[in-house]
């Protein structure tokens, strides 16, 4: 962190004693999960924007301060992705002067503006990608928040590989949430729907499906899904699943990933307003080959047969906005990556 205005006049009154400051860090992402940084006229070094909280300022209010001085931006804050110290957050000065910093770090995403450097604090600003951080080139403060956030993975990976299933019926935005989840973790996302499409141009293998009681297309498709993730956590990697799991899906994902050492997440969507959910099922157009949508009387005749109560880890509703349930799933994220660290 930059030393600002308010720290220098602070350290012309109190010396050059240790000095214990509260401090604020953002991180705004855009829709393919990039976070934004800026570069440090006084070091050179990329950072998260943020800085020290001033008089009479909450956290909040210092987080959307310090976006708009280093980068130009105007965020809107989704949760705490955490409140970090000790003594990686140290920083001795040039000048000598040595802050232990406290910082509530805060997701985010850019609300207003175009991100650009203020010329003063920072001189560049740029989108990085979660697995291509500038590791490299930041100082250890920054390396220490991204890694206790759980972003730095580059840094420290997980000692268990997590296992992500996102299920919940057609329309609820599984698929998004998926595809966020997979880019959060740099991991392969793997879809019922997808794997079973490879099957329909094979009629024998469709009228086996047909023939099998019940009807074999969820267990032939979960038992694919299986196995392929099998394949990626006997690699030590993570893997995301997207498709309508019922409770004997789940419970046997969550058993398999017991056995090989993982961390079991399970997202769950729903959509509480009917007519939102009709809305976004007779809307879908996912491009699939070989695949056709679902009608909305199949959707709605399932409804009244989903069970919710999958001990899920998180659960979001489509009715709410996609910016927020992507905010939860970022700091779930983080506190899932940390827990299998």
């Amino acid at each position: 962190m930059p030393i600002s205005p308010f720290v220098r006049q602070l350290r012309a009154r109190v010396g050059s004693d240790l000095l214990l400051l509260p401090s604020t860090s953002v991180i705004p992402r855009d829709a393919k999960g990039q976070i934004l940084l800026v570069r440090l006229s006084d070091s050179g070094n990329w950072a998260t924007i943020g800085g020290a909280v001033e008089p009479d300022e909450t956290p909040e209010e210092g987080a959307i301060r310090e976006a708009q001085e280093e980068a130009g931006v105007t965020v809107l804050l989704g949760p705490v992705l955490g409140v970090v110290g000790g003594p990686d957050y140290r920083v001795r000065y040039p000048n000598g002067d040595e802050t232990a910093y406290v910082v509530t770090v805060f997701d985010a995403t850019v609300g207003a503006g175009t991100p650009q450097p203020d010329d003063d604090e920072t001189t560049e600003v740029g989108w990085f990608p979660l697995d291509d951080l500038p590791l490299d080139r930041m100082g250890s403060l920054t390396r220490a928040l991204l890694r206790d956030i759980g972003l730095a993975r580059q840094s420290l990976p997980p000692k268990r590989p997590l296992l992500v299933l996102v299920t919940g019926l057609p329309g609820t935005g599984k698929s998004t949430i998926a595809e966020t989840a997979g880019a959060l973790l740099a991991a392969p996302v793997l879809s019922h729907d997808w794997a079973m499409s490879g099957l329909q141009p094979y009629p024998i293998l469709q009228e086996a499906l047909r023939s099998m009681a019940p009807y074999g297309h969820g267990e032939v498709g979960w038992s694919l899904l299986a196995s392929l993730a099998l394949s990626q956590l006997r690699r030590r990697s993570p893997v995301v699943l997207d498709g309508v799991a019922r409770a004997p899906q789940v419970e046997a994902l969550r058993s398999m990933a017991d056995t090989e050492g993982a961390r079991f997440v399970l997202v769950t969507t729903e959509c509480s307003d009917v007519a939102i959910h009709r809305s976004r099922v007779e809307g879908r157009e996912r491009g699939i080959p070989n695949w056709s949508e679902l009608e909305w009387e199949q959707v709605e005749s399932s409804r009244a047969r989903w069970d919710p109560d999958l001990r899920s880890d998180l659960r979001l509703d489509a009715a709410q906005p996609l910016a927020e349930n992507l905010a939860y799933l970022r700091a779930g994220m983080a506190l899932w990556i940390r827990d299998a660290e």
